[in-house]
């Protein structure tokens, strides 16, 4: 099920990239509003979120929760910090994966995340880069990343 799910977010962000599509329409993933919630959220917008729509929230929260830790990291303290961040947010995953009914599918999985994957790419292009940098700059901080980074749901 995780492998299904990183493989619809994959093949989103990858049709994405291929097409060069982009859209300033927030409701279909395009413009950045530098939020990984909707404008319609039912954090005041009167709108109840269905239970996909909770889904990708909770990921893409996760996911930039987990790049801003991993750009953060410069000393062992900081990997340690961020490796701290990577686990909860799996946790966060792994509960909201639960609530929406704990068996998610490829066409179902590509239509919870596919509405929202320029968001996605942007968020995974910052993870990636992140690790990289750490890869040339400290190999040894980067392996106690990658090890959380290799527990997340969407992982396994």
């Amino acid at each position: 099920m995780r492998v299904i799910i990183s493989t619809a977010v994959l093949a989103a962000s990858l049709g994405l990239v291929a097409c060069g599509g982009k859209s300033d329409d927030p409701a279909t993933g395009g413009g950045s509003t530098g939020s990984s919630a909707p404008p319609s959220s039912s954090s005041g917008g009167g709108i109840a979120l269905t239970k996909e729509q909770k889904l990708a929230n909770t990921y893409l929260g996760e996911l930039n929760s987990i790049a801003d830790a991993i750009e953060k990291v410069t000393d062992e303290a900081s990997a340690e910090e961020a490796a701290k961040v990577i686990r909860a947010a799996g946790e966060k995953m792994e509960a909201e994966i639960a609530a929406y009914g704990g068996d998610i599918e490829g066409p179902q999985a590509m239509a919870i995340f596919l509405p929202r994957q320029q968001e996605f790419i942007q968020v995974q292009t910052r993870v990636s880069s992140s690790i990289a940098r750490l890869a040339g700059t400290n190999p040894e901080l980067m392996q106690k990343v990658s090890r959380e980074m290799s527990n997340l749901p969407m992982n396994q």
